[in-house]
């Protein structure tokens, strides 16, 4: 799907302080048999001071628990499209954040929407759905809905948490006029017990992110968001997923505006030729790019976070030939392992 790689992708586990991270690494081998017995330093140097070890012994397990997609080729849509298959994007999560007015009571203003397991113990999502635009009314608890696939139906095997504010944690650079900095990570209160619908997506590094420069790679959205323009705001009861094409950074930033994106820290994405964008209700979610791991095995990785559409913002509807746009994972990875590492 991106082109042919000259290396061999391996996936590590860091451990520390009994936490589970999801790392991608970069490494040489041409025997095969020893595919993950060795890595050269220099793909470990951004993650060095983050964690104590890297742990070989746990390759077999982290192949198993991160980014497994069982058929990469189902490309069903978000917006005005099908339906995902249960289990098929295990790492997916449904958020709803309620907030306190200024009296200090309840309001009943929600916000739903989407967001991605990194670890067994956090989630990662976007800052405007953890925090009101205005702030005018103060976060007062999010509940987190893992393994969640049909929205109406609460199946024995979700997983439920209710999380407080203590325990979300806004990138401190977050503006929530320009959306800028639109990420977070929700810290879960326990170890998350991996199952077949309950698993982690793993992180990108800076080698994956260098396959996207060029514009039109394919890349996948999933989430519960609006799925076509004469809903009125009805979003799917059910999880979606869409296939967009990737835009070079140059191009987001000519057709969105200078002043609308930021080219170091955004990504955005247009209508895929096979349809779907992102809409109301995705925010938070994964943006995916879906690969050959192995001559066996299919990787997912989060590279981006849904933020905004710059379609809605002009009263228009989306699928409208505006790009979404996205907070780019990459350029928040060190951020995000040391809150990973707390």
């Amino acid at each position: 799907m991106f082109g042919a790689l000259s290396t061999v992708t391996a996936t590590y586990v860091v451990k520390s302080l009994s936490v589970l991270i999801t790392v991608g690494v970069l490494c040489q081998a041409t025997d095969e048999g020893n595919l993950f017995s060795y890595l050269q330093a220099w793909t470990l140097a951004d993650v060095d001071t983050l964690a104590d070890s890297v742990n070989p012994k746990n390759e077999e397990e982290m192949l198993t628990e991160c980014g497994v997609v069982d058929d990469p080729e189902l490309l069903p849509r978000v917006f005005g499209g099908h339906v995902a298959r249960p289990d098929q994007y295990p790492w997916m999560a449904y958020l709803s954040s309620g907030f306190l007015n200024s009296n200090g009571e309840e309001f009943d203003y929600f916000l739903r929407c989407g967001g991605s397991l990194i670890s067994n113990r956090h989630v990662l999502t976007a800052a405007h759905c953890v925090r009101n635009r205005n702030d005018e009314f103060k976060l007062n608890r999010v509940i987190i809905r893992l393994g969640a696939y049909n929205l109406v139906e609460h199946n024995p095997w979700e997983k439920n948490y209710e999380i407080y504010p203590q325990d979300v944690i806004v990138h401190h650079q977050y503006d929530p006029e320009s959306l800028f900095n639109d990420i977070s990570v929700i810290r879960l209160p326990e170890n998350t017990q991996f199952k077949e619908n309950i698993r982690p997506i793993c992180l990108p590094f800076n080698y994956v992110m260098d396959k996207y420069e060029d514009e039109g790679e394919s890349v996948k959205a999933a989430g519960w968001g609006t799925t076509n323009p004469y809903s009125y705001g009805r979003r799917s009861d059910v999880l979606k997923v869409s296939e967009e094409t990737l835009l070079s950074k140059r191009a987001c930033s000519k057709r969105i505006g200078v002043n609308n994106f930021n080219i170091d820290t955004e990504i955005c994405t247009t209508y895929s030729y096979h349809g779907g964008i992102t809409c109301k209700g995705d925010s938070g979610g994964p943006l995916m790019t879906i690969k050959k791991y192995t001559p066996y095995s299919t990787k997912a990785f989060v590279i981006g976070v849904t933020s905004h559409e710059p379609a809605i913002e002009l009263e228009l509807s989306c699928g409208t030939g505006y790009p979404s746009v996205y907070t780019d994972v990459s350029a928040y990875l060190e951020w995000i392992l040391e809150i990973m590492e707390e």
